[in-house]
């Protein structure tokens, strides 16, 4: 669901960009794909916002858009899954504890920090 909202930017930046109200266009769109019309899109010629692009023969734009779209999320997925892969959980949590302690390790004696923090410092 997050991936389809953030698709619904590109017929609300059309919209906007022709002067059309892009809440009005986006609704009528999404009752015309829910009635089983896949075809519609935005219309920035006519009144009524929104058209059957396969009528109007606006053909490859959308297989261009459809292309581009679905490299860029197969780019993203393969860019987390070797995020995942590279990534080890060990040397992030030493890194971490290493600037925590070089930040915070003069609290270990201050009378200000709580018992349980300072035993908790100390104990690194």
């Amino acid at each position: 669901m997050a991936f389809a909202k953030a698709l619904e930017i590109i017929p609300r930046q059309i919209c906007d960009n022709a002067g059309l109200d892009s809440t009005d266009v986006l609704n009528k769109l999404r009752m015309r794909h829910a009635q089983g019309e896949i075809s519609a899109g935005v219309d920035v010629d006519g009144p009524e916002g929104v058209r059957d692009n396969m009528e109007a023969f606006v053909w490859e734009p959308s297989l261009v858009k459809l292309n581009a779209i679905s490299s860029a999320s197969e780019a993203a997925c393969l860019i987390l899954s070797v995020d995942q892969t590279v990534r080890n959980p060990q040397s992030e949590q030493v890194s971490w504890r290493r600037c925590f302690m070089k930040t915070y390790s003069h609290y270990t004696s201050h009378p200000q920090v709580p018992v349980h923090l300072r035993v908790l410092l100390s104990a690194h």
